[in-house]
């Protein structure tokens, strides 16, 4: 009896040793259902990386984004992003995520080195591939109608091919048109696009391919639209069409409890497993989305309900009142965009009297939001602190006017501060006309000046940044408001000289790299050349910052947080970007949203309504009497 005791004993130690593991084990697999297409490349990295753990149902998109808002899976494979609806069911059910790129499924259409088209829009594409076309449209006058005597031979893959389908969600109709070749092995496509000048082959897109000789890829653009090339960079932008994107959702509540989880999303957003998601025949994302993707899960404080998305804060109905806003006008253009989309109920106040005075305001409590042109000093956010008004800064970004002068020109390779004042102020117009009149040392070259026809930032920037407030911009020079015809002039005339923003810089160099040279500018410490780390520093002196001092009892009011969440719209950074901007990537949008949606809540935390204290206050004390009668 002694033995059959021990041994039961034993054996109750083993099941519960066994049940305990089994339990570990069940807490610790990650739970994933989804699109098959993306599946496919999650099991490639897992199995790469002996991550045994991962249960992948394939349920589709649609299902697997359901389970996932319903809070039974870790991850949720998909071929798009949520939509409304289902970024409606998360936040019902407190699921907070974040949306990780894996990649894209990308197709192309490959063509004659002899076809009449390199690029051709989305309404050609569809002109010839569409399901009415078929038997009707047999030449290339979808192009042009000059193009008709050309035949049209068509070859695509089986409709049950990826790329079938991304064709298939881009053209309009049920599938393509079915008079055409079709092939089997997307090897072979290749070699169908050499038959003839009126060759035009749909086929699998992918980073290595190569290309014969006779043949080519065409670009695809929109009606007004740049064209663009396959690749992971012009599908991101939104400039190439033609492909599908692969995502992933990650439960933030299972990546903070399920340490192999956080292991394998460490895998997919590493660049060093690109070649394994490119095994699978989709194509990596870029390295911004890699970037992009790291700092997202390091995002540690993704809360329920805040997953950075455009309709996250909803502006309460029926808000009205004014917001007082001073300080320096260098995000004049960005406040009055999102101003103008609150409606006319909410009047943004704007008195840009300087930096300084704007913080001095701030301090008094006569405005809301200053606006700086750089940091604000711990000296001077004193007042603030002694006034009992505490702060949050929002960043906006950098800007810069560049001067670009003629290659071959050395003595304008840097220009001190007080040369370039010299050089634009508006009365030197007849007087510094050649190089020499700036100093002796320089040769008697005529200073030919290529301006805009009106001011624009750049020119405000060049006439603030140059040294103390300067007269108006001279007139006597050649006048045109586009870069690439400036630059170009400079780069035909010794001796000329332009400026431009930054952006505008970037792609004139882009261009002609060559002919033209951006100046150094020198302020006093050394020559300093333009660029995206020396403008966001300050190092290059012809750069100003855009940052908000905002009030934080105003934080807690809606209609500033109102005017903010305007401000870090998808259109409105965009446009501030295109304004000559440089600030955080559109991609880190999201973060910055949920950064403000914490910002929101901590300040109406420190600035609830004294009635709503006073309740809490009384609710407690009812709390300590109930437990001591008890």
């Amino acid at each position: 009896m002694a033995r059959i005791g021990l041994c039961a004993g034993i054996f109750a130690l083993l099941i519960c040793a066994l049940l305990g593991t089994s339990l570990a084990q069940a807490e610790e697999t990650i739970i994933a259902k989804g699109s098959a297409i993306v599946s496919l490349a999650l099991d490639e990295l897992a199995a790469a990386h002996e991550v045994d753990n991962l249960s992948l149902k394939e349920r589709g998109t649609w299902r697997g984004i359901e389970a996932f808002c319903d809070g039974d899976t870790d991850l949720a494979p998909a071929t798009r992003k949520m939509n409304a609806a289902e970024r409606e069911a998360c936040q019902a059910n407190e699921i907070a995520y974040s949306e990780v790129l894996l990649g894209h499924h990308i197709a192309a259409i490959a063509a004659h080195a002899d076809a009449p088209a390199s690029c051709l829009t989305v309404a050609a594409l569809q002109d010839a591939l569409k399901p009415s076309a078929q038997g009707s449209l047999n030449d290339w006058s979808f192009y042009g109608e000059e193009h008709a005597d050309l035949p049209l031979k068509l070859a695509l893959p089986a409709d049950d091919a990826l790329a079938y389908a991304i064709a298939d969600a881009l053209i309009a109709g049920d599938g393509l048109r079915r008079d055409t070749t079709v092939y089997e092995d997307p090897s072979d496509a290749l070699g169908m696009a050499d038959e003839s000048a009126g060759s035009l082959t749909l086929i699998p897109w992918t980073q290595d391919m190569a290309l014969g000789d006779s043949t080519q890829l065409l670009e695809l653009g929109s009606q007004a639209g740049p064209c663009a090339a396959p690749s992971a960079a012009s599908v991101e932008s939104e400039d190439y069409r033609l492909a599908i994107s692969l995502y992933v959702y990650v439960n933030r509540a299972s990546l903070a409890e399920k340490p192999s989880l956080d292991a394998f999303m460490q895998i997919i957003v590493d660049p060093a497993n690109a070649g394994l998601i490119a095994a699978t025949g989709a194509t990596p994302p870029s390295d911004a989305i890699y970037d992009f993707n790291a700092k997202l899960l390091a995002d540690a404080n993704a809360e329920p309900g805040m997953t950075g998305s455009a309709d996250d804060f909803q502006m309460p109905p029926g808000l009205s009142g004014d917001i007082r806003i001073a300080g320096a006008a260098t995000a004049d253009q960005i406040i009055s965009r999102a101003a103008a989309n609150l409606g006319e109920a909410i009047n943004a106040q704007t008195s840009y009297v300087g930096a300084e005075a704007g913080l001095e305001r701030l301090c008094q409590g006569q405005a809301d939001i200053a606006v700086l042109n750089a940091p604000a000093s711990a000296d001077s956010l004193a007042p603030c602190a002694d006034a009992g008004i505490a702060t949050a800064t929002i960043e906006l970004g950098w800007r810069a006017s560049v001067l670009l002068a003629h290659a071959a020109d050395d003595y304008a390779a840097c220009l001190t501060s007080e040369q370039i004042k010299a050089i634009w102020r508006g009365d030197s117009a007849g007087a510094v006309m050649r190089w020499s009149d700036l100093d002796d040392t320089l040769p008697d070259q005529s200073l030919i000046l290529f301006g805009m026809r009106t001011l624009d930032s750049a020119s405000d920037l060049l006439l603030r940044r140059a040294g103390e407030l300067i007269p108006p911009l001279r007139r006597d020079t050649e006048k045109n408001n586009d870069p690439h015809y400036r630059a170009a002039a400079v780069a035909n005339v010794s001796g000329s000289l332009t400026y431009m923003s930054w952006q505008d810089a970037q792609s004139v160099m882009a261009s002609d790299p060559e002919r033209v040279a951006m100046v150094a500018v020198d302020a006093g410490a050394g020559c300093a050349q333009a660029g995206e780390e020396s403008i966001i520093s300050g190092a290059y002196p012809l750069s100003l910052g855009a940052q908000l001092l905002v009030a934080e009892a105003a934080l807690a009011d809606a209609k500033t947080q109102a005017l903010l969440w305007q401000i870090h719209s998808d259109d409105n950074w965009a446009a501030m970007q295109a304004d000559g901007f440089i600030s955080a990537p559109a991609l880190e949008l999201p973060i910055l949203r949920r950064e403000l949606l914490r910002q929101f809540a901590d300040a109406e935390l420190a600035h609830a309504p004294i009635e709503a204290a006073a309740e809490s206050e009384t609710d407690s004390d009812s709390d300590a009497d109930a437990e001591n009668s008890g």
